[in-house]
């Protein structure tokens, strides 16, 4: 069997799930969390509110005589061919699970109800959607403080938004809503006051074009749901604090732009 060592945020578990989820089937084994083994690295706490929504078709188990398997470094490593592991790091790349795409997005479910609230919410935007993701929030806490690159939104969603022709509608997600109210932009955009991350992650991956910030959730909005038209993400994603060894995050495809102010 393979168990990770959960920690971080949504979008972190997404990448460590789908790297364990991917080798178990790789190494002919079973998959399963067990929430016993969380790791409360940054949060001081076990962030386990999604067992009950995204994760309610992962099994499971409380056992724990897993051979520990440490991610040697940030960028991509294949796993060590074993089918008995416990999964320990954070795996941020689509390399972990690039064999196994279509059974990765069959295992994260968003719930009925949550699907139907947001397409409900969205049925009447008739024009092209670009979901555009602020992360701002714990980002701005002192430990944190030079890991991730500080955006400057203000000229990178200038320059991102330019991308775009004029039919197209700018909805905007963000974990900091004061920012959305004093963000001066030359072009329209919308809001959408969702009431939890699970909807902003569906109602993101919905979105025809995304504006990406520098984080993993950004990403998975990208992975999940419709294949993306346009993807437009920061060029630098960690600061001088954090790993250097990132480019592994990124997608060909994707377009990648400075926010330097020349």
């Amino acid at each position: 069997m393979i168990v990770n060592s959960l920690c971080g945020g949504l979008g972190n578990q997404l990448f460590q799930i789908a790297a364990g989820f991917s080798h178990a089937i790789k190494v002919n084994s079973e998959f399963a969390i067990n929430y016993d083994l969380f790791l409360t690295v940054g949060q001081g706490y076990k962030n386990l509110r999604y067992k009950d929504t995204l994760y309610k078709n992962i099994p499971e188990t409380d056992r724990n005589d897993f051979v520990p398997y440490r991610e040697p470094r940030y960028s991509y490593c294949p796993i060590l061919n074993l089918d008995n592991l416990r999964l320990i790091g954070y795996f941020q790349s689509s390399k972990y699970f690039k064999d196994y795409e279509k059974e990765v997005k069959t295992l994260f479910q968003f719930p009925e109800y949550t699907v139907k609230k947001i397409k409900k919410k969205m049925r009447n935007i008739k024009k092209p959607k670009v979901g555009v993701h602020v992360r701002l929030g714990d980002y701005l806490h002192t430990n944190l403080h030079g890991v991730f690159h500080k955006i400057n939104y203000q000229e990178y969603l200038k320059r991102a938004m330019s991308h775009f022709k004029e039919d197209v509608e700018f909805l905007f997600f963000s974990d900091d809503k004061q920012f959305l109210k004093n963000i001066s932009i030359n072009k329209n955009f919308t809001c959408l006051n969702n009431e939890d991350e699970v909807e902003d992650l569906f109602a993101l991956s919905e979105c025809d074009s995304i504006i990406m910030s520098n984080s993993s959730f950004s990403w998975w909005g990208v992975f999940l749901g419709k294949t993306k038209d346009t993807v437009i993400c920061p060029i630098k994603w960690y600061g001088p604090k954090g790993p250097q060894d990132y480019q592994d995050l990124y997608e060909d495809k994707w377009v990648r732009l400075s926010d330097t102010i020349i």
